[in-house]
């Protein structure tokens, strides 16, 4: 197993491993051993050289990890989107696993799997990964070992269950009537109405869609019926649904569309990024993300009290009550509307005083 180490009157680390022909090599790394971004540069690489070390001597071994993951992400059914994100947890979990010696799903215990969820929080690209981010890897690492059980790799799967508690995530906040004020002032000074950002911004607050579902093809948008088809929302083409197009955006898409083009807005490859820029360093929204127009949306549906809880569900393509209710931000003025709806026979009349 590749190892690294200090070597005197040098400031990087060095690695020690075995090459193809099983001889014992040593070689910089470039990488100093006195910063904590390039030692965990170091770590990465070290893994990689493990697992080619592995690969050398295991060219046989149907069980390997490099010999089946790879097509297990490219033929799990899963859209590209979730495959990166498996690819991008494997690059951490192998990195881990070869520290470990675990070059085979027959090796793992529960042990291993546990242990993980604190080595990440101090690897990865900022200081400290957040307790979701571990789990979500520790999830792909419980797939593949239920995959390695179907595949009679290994007897059983010692992650299933670990009674591990799950990280809560961030709460997402609405958009104000001021928030939006401070928002509509920085498109109106920092785009123009054909800006992407602004275009992408509008359809999201008015239909209550993700940032990657603004971009609609033209043809997904009838405005003799009056309709949007989503095509590719979160889940994949078996997700698609079709809503209303506001009256309050149809101004504004029947003049895109004489553009030209085939998409509503056509989203740069760091979307999120700077859309996120925008709200929170420009308009000064520190605690908001593109996200919180989700939230924005549903809330204020559900603010109306002409508006049932279904309706609103099913405005967001929600299909379960406990996710909808993720997207709630309700006060107790929200709650101004009951008064007086609950009604009972009079209160008696005590005789004595």
């Amino acid at each position: 197993m590749a190892s690294k180490y200090k070597r005197e009157n040098s400031s990087y680390w060095w690695i020690n491993f075995k090459d193809a022909t099983g001889k014992r090599k040593d070689i910089s790394s470039r990488l100093r051993w006195d910063d904590p971004q390039q030692t965990k540069k170091c770590d990465a690489r070290l893994a990689l050289t493990t697992a080619a070390e592995f690969n050398s001597t295991a060219l046989n071994r149907q069980d390997f990890w490099d010999s089946w993951v790879e097509n297990y992400f490219a033929t799990c059914g899963q859209t590209e989107k979730t495959v990166n994100g498996y690819r991008q947890s494997w690059f951490w979990l192998r990195t881990y696993l070869a520290e470990k010696g675990i070059s085979i799903p027959s090796q793992m215990s529960y042990k291993v799997g546990f242990e993980f969820l604190a080595w990440r929080k101090t690897h990865g690209i900022k200081k400290t990964t957040k307790d979701s981010t571990a789990q979500r890897d520790i999830k792909v690492l419980r797939l593949l070992m239920s995959h390695a059980v179907k595949m009679e790799m290994t007897q059983g799967n010692p992650l299933l269950r670990m009674g591990v508690k799950r990280a809560e995530h961030g709460v997402k906040e609405e958009f104000t009537d001021d928030d939006l004020t401070k928002l509509y002032a920085a498109f109106a000074k920092h785009s123009s109405e054909n800006d992407w950002r602004y275009i992408a911004f509008r359809i999201a607050s008015e239909t209550g869609c993700r940032l990657n579902e603004t971009q609609i093809a033209w043809k997904n948008i009838n405005f003799e019926t009056n309709t949007i088809f989503f095509e590719k929302p979160k889940g994949g083409l078996a997700k698609g649904y079709t809503t209303i197009l506001p009256t309050s955006l149809r101004p504004l898409l029947e003049r895109i569309v004489q553009l030209g083009g085939k998409f509503t807005c056509e989203l740069p490859p760091n979307a999120s990024n700077l859309m996120n820029n925008l709200i929170k360093r420009v308009a000064g929204l520190r605690g908001h993300s593109f996200h919180c127009t989700r939230v924005t949306f549903n809330t204020r549906l559900e603010r109306n009290p002409e508006i049932s809880g279904r309706v609103a569900m099913r405005a967001l393509n929600h299909t379960s009550a406990q996710v909808h209710a993720v997207y709630q931000r309700h006060d107790v003025e929200d709650l101004r509307q009951i008064d007086g709806k609950v009604v009972y026979p009079s209160p008696p009349v005590f005789e004595n005083k």
